[in-house]
């Protein structure tokens, strides 16, 4: 209207030639997507622009290269470029898989550095980069596309550095009405919110998502800011509709006030939901429905969301079992032990528990994982390409706690782990390391028949993997990579058979911490059935109920018949030379029940030698994050090289 530019207008989709407009129009209803931007086209050309379409994929150097050469073949110059491509798909971070995250990053991330290496020789007067306030405001379900705009941000300031006096402006946009991502996403998303807060949340909550939808930017007033930034030297420029930094401590206030504490109990006596990272939804389904309700009396917590994950909630080893035999007598499928490991929320666990269903197959594994011994599970599939580690389970077990550390190894690294015998209480636990090492390299070997191997476990773990790797070399194979987590000698028995053990191992068990309050002596507590002691020790113990609802009982039963039987085994056990070499990862924190120096009962057995290095934590706080994030740090430097 005011110069008559030239226009040059890319875009990744095929647009009609402009001899079949005509014709489009007219078979085509007024809010179809391309009519209104070929009516857009013809108001601006109508105006005195010319206006070149061409069909190129920002992202994609050779298309935007014969832009660049059709772009100068038509007008002789390019003065200035305004990059608007973007992609934005709500989710929580939980469910966002790396096709997702890659499709939402390209056309801001590949598309600008695209973008510089296509412009690199042409004079602009301006590049504008189209960002946004979410890249400092974020927003539920907007990781990847906060990151992407970040990314925008801090290309500008780097050009900006570069040459001196940048051209190149990073605009971080507020919501826009009536044309842009808003019109489909933002706005609407934030009017559905709204009118759900409006009834659900505080009132902090509904004033912020109000205010954001009433000062959305008008076009008019968006062309306005634009041409006063054309006239700015700032690299990077934020357009709020309201005071940026009142809105800042708005959001922060809302979220607090919306946010319930773990602390807070409801009128029915469950825990409110804990502040989660990821917003509440609720049940899509019947199915769903079902679980949601079962995970609520299991967990204790109101308002569990279908994409809540269940370690986040509080889950642990105990609570799973609970749970999994819960879903498999009301929903009359067959889940096994791990399966939480596997589908972590509500969603995911539905989503495989209808295939089962489906299929009516009965079991919720599939492919490979059918044809695994039931002694190994798959935590990670990893690079085909690697080695996979092993991990043993610790005394009772359970593989749970190695999830911090799966995470913390990355994504790359394959990881089988290796459960107890008689965790699910269907056959008897094994009572001799010996048996116990036999039987998980056959279980193993499935998976990777001959060598070289890599090896580890924590506390208990750590000792059978270590007869493993003894029996590996009696085979002729060979270890790369053994190592133990605060494991403790043989003769260093994590609980003593004397004084109490009755009491003491089912202390250990409930995680009561040595709280032995039981006003009768250990002779008599040790002749009562087993299950008779758990059903005692949770009527007169004061923090039993604490920890693990009485309904446990069943399952802490099969709990404690393998941890007694690992403890047995423990103490059986005398260990022979290593001919290798052994890293161990010791605890810092040092409780009454553990050695000082548990690596002291290894040295002399590793022929190599011992590698010793001190984690944060104590003997169990070590296998969690942030803690056991340097024990992947350590371990990758050695898988990195097999």
């Amino acid at each position: 209207k005011t110069v008559q530019a030239k226009l040059i207008l890319t875009m990744r989709s095929t647009f009609p030639a402009r001899n079949e407009w005509q014709q489009w129009l007219t078979s085509h209803n007024e809010q179809d997507r391309i009519s209104r931007k070929i009516r857009k086209v013809q108001t601006i050309e109508a105006l005195g622009s010319e206006v070149l379409i061409i069909t190129a994929d920002v992202v994609n150097l050779k298309q935007m290269q014969v832009a660049i050469t059709q772009s100068l073949e038509r007008f002789d110059h390019i003065h200035g470029v305004v990059h608007t491509a973007g992609l934005m798909d709500e989710g929580i971070i939980q469910q966002k898989t790396r096709p997702i995250t890659e499709r939402v990053l390209a056309p801001k991330v590949m598309g600008t550095l695209v973008l510089d290496m296509v412009l690199k020789d042409i004079q602009l007067d301006f590049l504008v980069l189209c960002s946004s306030l979410n890249s400092i405001l974020a927003g539920v379900g907007r990781v990847d596309y906060c990151a992407a705009n970040a990314f925008l941000d801090a290309f500008a300031h780097y050009r900006a550095i570069k040459d001196g006096a940048s051209t190149v402006v990073s605009i971080g946009w507020d919501g826009w009405q009536e044309v842009g991502m808003a019109v489909n996403t933002t706005i609407k998303a934030q009017k559905d919110q709204y009118e759900e807060q409006k009834i659900s949340t505080t009132n902090s909550n509904v004033n912020v998502v109000q205010k954001d939808i009433e000062n959305s930017l008008l076009p008019t007033e968006g062309s306005d800011v634009f041409n006063r930034i054309l006239h700015s030297k700032e690299p990077h420029i934020f357009v709020s509709t309201w005071d940026l930094q009142t809105r800042t401590a708005a959001i922060i206030s809302s979220s607090k006030a919306s946010a319930p504490t773990s602390a807070t109990k409801s009128v029915s006596g469950q825990h409110a939901r804990p502040e989660l990272k990821n917003a509440y939804t609720a049940p899509r389904n019947e199915l769903e429905q079902t679980i949601t309700n079962i995970w609520k009396k299991i967990l204790g917590i109101e308002g569990v969301g279908i994409f809540d994950d269940f370690f986040e909630l509080g889950g642990d080893s105990l609570v799973a079992v609970q749970l999994v035999s819960e879903l498999n007598r009301t929903i009359q499928v067959k889940l096994s032990a791990h399966s939480l490991l596997e589908n972590a929320t509500i969603a995911a666990l539905s989503e495989s528990i209808q295939a089962v269903l489906t299929n009516n197959t009965g079991n919720t594994q599939s492919g490979l994982q059918k044809a695994l011994p039931q002694s190994l599970v798959k935590m990670q599939a990893g690079n085909p390409l690697k080695k996979p580690l092993f991990l043993v389970h610790p005394i009772g077990g359970h593989i749970y706690i190695y999830r911090d550390l799966i995470n913390s190894l990355g994504i790359e690294q394959p990881v089988y782990a290796l459960q107890a015998q008689g965790i699910d209480g269907d056959v008897q636990p094994l009572t001799q390391i010996e048996e116990m090492a036999t039987h998980y390299i056959n279980a193993l070997q499935v998976v990777q028949p001959e060598g070289p191997y890599i090896l580890g476990g924590h506390s208990f773990g750590g000792l059978v993997a270590f007869e493993m790797a003894q029996q590996f070399y009696a085979l002729g194979q060979r270890i790369v990579l053994l190592f133990m987590m605060d494991t403790v000698g043989p003769e260093q028995s994590l609980i003593e058979q004397e004084d109490s053990d009755d009491v003491r191992i089912i202390a250990y068990a409930l995680g009561l911490d040595g709280n032995l309050d039981l006003p009768v002596p250990p002779e008599q507590f040790s002749q009562l059935d087993l299950e008779e002691q758990i059903r005692y020790f949770y009527k007169h113990s004061k923090t039993a109920n604490q920890v693990y609802p009485e309904e446990f009982i069943p399952h802490i039963r099969h709990f404690l018949d393998v941890i007694k039987a690992n403890n047995q085994a423990m103490n059986d056990y005398i260990p022979k030379t290593y001919q290798g070499k052994l890293l161990f990862f010791r605890a810092q924190e040092r409780d009454t029940y553990l050695p000082t120096n548990p690596e002291r009962n290894w040295i002399d057995l590793a022929v190599e030698g011992m590698d010793i290095y001190d984690i944060s934590g104590n003997h169990t706080s070590m296998n969690f994050s942030p803690n056991v994030e340097a024990t992947a740090k350590v371990l990758r430097t050695y898988l990195d090289k097999q």
